[in-house]
């Protein structure tokens, strides 16, 4: 698997681009690529790819599906702002 690091690197990147954001998870969780450099910076697009859908969620009225991209964005651990921001307004939603 190590050989084709480059490839499923890629393919989670095209998967990030086009909106396939379960795939690219389902490819970034793959255990061979778990200590490359790549993979960190895959992840933390995948991250903030789920915050912005959970945003457009959010403008939508399906703050329940937002939720859900809120906690896929935030169980991936890299601390992108965007999910703070999501979190924010998702809980102010709750509160009003």
């Amino acid at each position: 698997m190590f050989g084709f690091t480059w490839l499923t690197h890629r393919q989670a990147g095209v998967a990030i681009k086009q909106g396939l954001l379960e795939e690219a998870l389902r490819l970034l969780r793959q255990p061979a690529l778990r200590t490359h450099r790549r993979t960190g910076e895959l992840l933390l697009a995948l991250a903030r790819a789920y915050a912005e859908r959970g945003e457009r969620r959010l403008r939508q009225d399906d703050s329940e599906q937002a939720w859900c991209d809120l906690l896929l964005a935030e169980s991936l651990q890299t601390g992108e702002k965007s999910a703070d921001r999501l979190r924010r307004a998702l809980t102010d939603l709750g509160v009003t």
